[in-house]
């Protein structure tokens, strides 16, 4: 296709990382201790891990600086930076805040 002088074009893309890194961990309720299974690793790409019953995380992720969030119903949502390298693989265990506090020491 040929564009002339006073003609504008779009065109939407997306770039594929080459590459790759790892991110993995467990989490665990601060207060408890206790595995927290469902605890969703959500980056700039969406939700990209979910915990399984013990707690544990692992995915692989594109090299780059981002923001990793640990987001679970009950608890406050826990966020770290990370600029992950090619072939690395960075642990985040992690201990998630329950909310509201005012249920603290009750049973």
């Amino acid at each position: 296709f040929n564009i002339t002088p006073g003609e504008s074009f779009k065109q939407d893309f997306f770039l594929e990382p080459d590459a790759f890194g790892r991110a993995e961990g467990f989490v665990t309720d601060l207060i408890s201790g206790q595995d927290i299974d469902s605890v969703q690793l959500v980056t700039d790409y969406g939700i990209v891990a979910t915990t399984d019953e013990e707690g544990f995380f692992s995915t692989t992720l594109p090299c780059c600086e981002t923001v990793i969030s640990l987001e679970a119903n009950g608890y406050l949502t826990r966020r770290y930076r990370v600029n992950i390298q090619d072939g690395e693989t960075i642990t985040l265990n992690t201990r998630l805040i329950p909310w509201p506090f005012s249920d603290f020491g009750t049973e």
